[in-house]
């Protein structure tokens, strides 16, 4: 039964992978994808059997069917029960820079990313990256200031909650979460997935690790490391808000509400 558990829940994780970063080489390639189901109910008949290997009558087999992936935005149906209770959506305009899903569950960051409008980076903050705003105005920031933040393509208001004048830091991508889940998290809650400590030199792009700061110990990738000044902050995403850790390369400006065209209707004075 632990062997059933096991495969269940890498069919389980291998689903969510289809939806949020889509198929994988194999079945780019006309190959046939792996049926964890199937696998599930070829252990099941191994069990049933066993179970009643002395019984003169066997009883009918009848597979027992995993509740399909809910909470998701969008994704191909399993064929399996429950699999109409999908959210269906189309998430093409919500991607990365790398193409990649930016959102992928029925959750509250989510869908309040899903939300915003008029928050495009490159309309309203073209240079900031070629100009590196962040590292400027690091430097000028004091606690309660508003900034305007990245949130992968789009911008979100952000309050000041502290300074932090050097730190070590590194960007974590958790394993079956899109990339608005990616975050900065202190070098030292990076452990290896042994729960091992990871000396500062080690620590790569690439390397797997768990996040200590997470209750859950969800295993993630490092993308990409920072060493400097560094502001701790509350990010309003719509109506979800969130504290994150801020560098400098997150940072587009200061926070300037934008505005909103608004229809007036021509009336011609009658003299």
């Amino acid at each position: 039964r632990t062997l059933r558990h096991f495969i269940r829940e890498i069919g389980r994780r291998h689903e969510i992978k289809m939806i949020v970063k889509g198929g994988d080489a194999n079945v780019q390639s006309g190959k046939a994808d792996h049926n964890f189901e199937m696998l599930v109910d070829d252990i099941d008949m191994s069990l049933h059997e066993f179970r009643y290997r002395q019984s003169k009558i066997v009883p009918t087999f009848k597979p027992r069917r995993g509740r399909a992936l809910k909470g998701t935005l969008s994704g191909h149906s399993s064929g399996r029960v429950g699999s109409d209770k999908i959210v269906r959506r189309d998430l093409s305009k919500f991607s990365n820079a790398e193409g990649g899903a930016a959102v992928a569950f029925n959750a509250s960051l989510d869908n309040n990313y899903m939300s915003l409008v008029n928050a495009d980076i490159q309309k309203h903050y073209p240079n900031a990256s070629r100009s590196k705003v962040g590292e400027s105005l690091m430097k000028e920031l004091s606690p309660n200031d508003l900034i305007a933040c990245q949130l992968v393509q789009k911008f979100v208001k952000a309050e000041v909650v502290d300074l932090i004048p050097s730190m070590k830091a590194v960007l974590l991508s958790f394993e079956d979460f899109p990339s608005i889940y990616d975050e900065w998290v202190p070098h030292d809650r990076a452990r290896f997935p042994s729960a091992a400590e990871i000396a500062p030199d080690e620590l790569r792009p690439g390397l797997t690790v768990i996040d200590l700061s997470n209750s859950n110990e969800y295993r993630a990738k490092i993308l990409s490391i920072y060493e400097g000044p560094a502001i701790r902050a509350k990010l309003t995403v719509s109506q979800h808000e969130m504290t994150r850790l801020i560098v400098p390369s997150m940072i587009l400006g200061r926070y300037v509400p934008p505005t909103r065209k608004r229809k007036t209707n021509n009336q011609h004075a009658i003299e």
